[in-house]
């Protein structure tokens, strides 16, 4: 998702469907995630990001806890059945 919205939004910036998947901003190194989907599920960029945008930061853990309980389901489903 992170990805794709990137390329997404690289060729196709001026509509809102873009816009709600990820709007990006270019830094020195590379690109940042600053509203949409993308800005949710990316982790903060520092400790004080993460005191200053809860909101934020409590979104991102809840993706992350939520992806790992649901990658480790289907990889303990896959080991029974193959097991």
């Amino acid at each position: 998702m992170y990805f794709l919205s990137q390329i997404i939004y690289k060729r196709f910036k001026g509509s809102w469907w873009v816009g709600f998947f990820g709007t990006w901003q270019d830094v020195d190194g590379g690109s940042i995630p600053i509203s949409g989907i993308a800005y949710w599920i990316s982790p903060p960029r520092d400790f004080l990001t993460f005191l200053y945008e809860p909101l934020h930061s409590l979104v991102y853990m809840l993706f992350m806890m939520i992806s790992c309980a649901f990658f480790s389901r289907y990889f303990f489903y896959l080991i029974e059945d193959f097991g």
